[in-house]
């Protein structure tokens, strides 16, 4: 496995070829996803304060790592998880962390995980973190894709600069324009002030909103629901009333599949059978793997979002 890369941070090397690989956002999901197959992984927590990471490694095979930035009680926001596909070889990478949602000045702890192919056992020479950002790097985090549900708006996390929520800070702007108003009695200015930070902080969500749309509408999806809302159109309209699901375990898709499809069931057992977002399943020869299920099937419909209804043969 690869607990060698834990004895071997500290042991340098000289490595060639110096890169630099932007991350990812990444959901839990997938990291689930790539843990669930066969593969060697590792994970070390790390403790620091710097805008890069810098992971000097040799490896056979290429290496994706995964980055977690936990609170100070342990737990991770999954919405700020992001990854990073490095290359195979003796490699000097740099990874740019302070222009993700996740990052923040001062002291930070990481969790990261290690994943590459099975049997191999890449050499870490160096994992450390250092370097400050520059203002590019808070432009970027500024600008990061506010992950959110449309119909769940309680559940945004606000953009940040240089790790500081905008919001507080848009709030002392705001609060000091007001105070200088009251004593340089400048209402004009202060007014004109005011009114163009507000329109920028709403043309920056603006922006997002016009993203999410973008990708919604050219994939025909809504968001994490999926094509939950289509599926269950289609249940409707060809009188299917229970459904056995076969997914990552996920609660909140068969939740709005069964609110959108009501009175619709999802039992343990039904001749119709819904694959989406498993780990490990097939259809091969006319036979459907999913799960504990492993039976005959026929295939009815796929959906926009990948999902895909079986009915089980007789």
């Amino acid at each position: 496995m690869l607990r060698s890369i834990i004895a071997a941070i500290f042991i340098q090397t000289c490595l060639a070829g110096g890169i630099t690989v932007n991350p990812v956002p990444t959901d839990l999901n997938q990291l689930n996803q790539k843990l669930s197959e066969e593969v060697s992984h590792a994970s070390v927590d790390l403790n620091g304060k710097g805008a890069d990471l810098l992971i000097n490694y040799s490896s056979p095979a290429p290496l994706s790592v995964y980055i977690l930035f936990l609170n100070e009680d342990g737990s991770v926001n999954p919405r700020d998880i992001v990854s990073a596909q490095l290359p195979k070889g003796e490699v000097e990478s740099v990874i740019p962390l302070s222009q993700t949602r996740g990052w923040s000045l001062g002291e930070r702890k990481y969790k990261l995980h290690m994943i590459t192919e099975k049997n191999i056992e890449p050499s870490i020479s160096k994992l450390k973190l250092e370097g400050s950002p520059s203002l590019a790097d808070g432009l970027k985090q500024f600008f990061a894709l506010e992950p959110f549900t449309p119909s769940s708006y309680h559940r945004l996390s606000g953009y940040k600069f240089f790790g500081i929520s905008f919001t507080l800070l848009l709030t002392l702007t705001l609060a000091l324009a007001l105070a200088l108003t009251l004593i340089f009695r400048k209402k004009k200015h202060a007014m004109t002030a005011i009114i163009i930070l507000i329109l920028i902080f709403n043309a920056r969500f603006s922006l997002d909103l016009l993203r999410y749309t973008k990708e919604n509408l050219t994939a025909e999806t809504y968001s994490t629901a999926g094509s939950a809302y289509q599926i269950a159109d289609y249940f409707k309209s060809n009188g299917i009333k229970d459904v056995q699901l076969c997914s990552d375990g996920n609660t909140y898709f068969p939740t709005i599949l069964k609110y959108a499809g009501y009175p619709l069931n999802i039992p343990d057992e039904s001749e119709h059978v819904l694959v989406r977002n498993a780990y490990e399943w097939s259809f091969e020869n006319g036979n459907l793997t999913c799960g504990e299920l492993n039976a005959p099937a026929t295939s009815l419909m796929e959906f926009p979002d990948g999902s895909i209804l079986f009915k089980l043969s007789k």
